[in-house]
């Protein structure tokens, strides 16, 4: 009875170990790997694409003068074709996520200029046309010339630097660190807990009723996450996002346009983690049942032979 209630016990503490376990696994696979964003990416609309890297436009630029970096800008991202948007996007979410989760102290993200140089003198002066007409129509053609012969155009644009975390805003930087510090959770507590349940195991149900247990739980744990992830994912990603990108323009129209996509994409990570995990269960319940087989066989063999002498 008592061994039947700790098969029980370790039994639901791994299925519960297991949904612990496979969360940190799709998690890092998905809002903490580069490989999601770049699939993100590659499925966006190009149009979409330029739309959030004029979103992102700093405001405060506007009105400097001629040559203030926003006309450079928004030319630069006219003629910037959808291959060359994806590649600069998949370069910034590289970076952020090295800042993000500490890997690197500083976030410092540049828009090189000087290969699109010789494409963007057309748009640039279309982008002058729009906003000074009077003063290019008064000039004339000679006006970008002229121009562009006093100026030294920078080579790249500088669109974020935060030298450290203590730049951000505090309770994005709150909500950051508490982001980090259950990452580092689930990537830790489930193996000392599996630790804890198999020790208990070999303790009390002897190894073949251990990884009996065990296997079980985790195939269980797989198997029934292949179904309850959607419902985590509606209840606590969904809401959680939203109200980190609420305030933030460009971040909250990336989700409200985007938030099927980064979904759709995750599903399919997700379900492959939930049949890795109910895999893994089988293998380690099969090995059990070996084990278990193997230690009543032998036990047999030595009952018998006490018997026969």
């Amino acid at each position: 009875m008592v061994k039947k209630i700790l098969f029980g016990l370790i039994l639901i503490l791994s299925v519960v170990t297991g949904w612990a376990f496979l969360t940190g696994l799709g998690l890092e696979r998905t809002f903490f790997s580069a490989d999601y964003y770049h699939a993100v990416i590659d499925e966006m609309d190009g149009e979409n694409l330029q739309d959030y890297f004029l979103a992102a436009d700093p405001p405060d630029l506007e009105g400097r003068g001629l040559w203030d970096e926003s006309v450079i800008y928004r030319a630069l991202v006219q003629v910037a074709g959808e291959e060359w948007l994806k590649d600069r996007a998949a370069y910034v979410v590289e970076e952020y996520l090295l800042f993000v989760t500490g890997e690197q102290d500083e976030l410092v993200i540049a828009i090189d200029l000087l290969e699109h140089q010789s494409v963007f003198w057309e748009a640039l002066e279309e982008e002058l046309g729009q906003r000074y007409p009077e003063l290019l129509g008064e000039l004339g053609p000679r006006l970008l010339e002229e121009l562009v012969s006093r100026l030294d155009l920078p080579t790249e644009l500088t669109w974020i630097e935060i030298e450290s975390k203590a730049d951000l805003d505090p309770a994005f930087r709150s909500e950051l660190e508490r982001i980090n510090r259950v990452r580092a959770n689930l990537r830790t507590l489930p193996w000392i807990s599996f630790a804890v349940l198999l020790v208990a195991g070999f303790l009390w149900l002897k190894p073949g009723g251990a990884f009996i247990a065990l296997g079980l739980g985790l195939f269980l744990s797989g198997a029934s996450y292949y179904y309850l992830w959607p419902y985590g994912w509606e209840a606590l990603v969904g809401p959680f996002i939203e109200g980190l990108a609420a305030g933030n323009g460009l971040l909250e129209l990336i989700w409200a346009r985007e938030g099927p996509l980064f979904y759709s994409i995750a599903a399919g990570i997700f379900n492959r983690v939930a049949l890795y995990g109910a895999v893994f269960g089988v293998a380690v319940l099969v090995f059990g049942l070996f084990v278990e087989g193997c230690y009543r066989l032998v036990r047999g063999t030595t009952g018998s032979r006490k018997g026969a002498s």
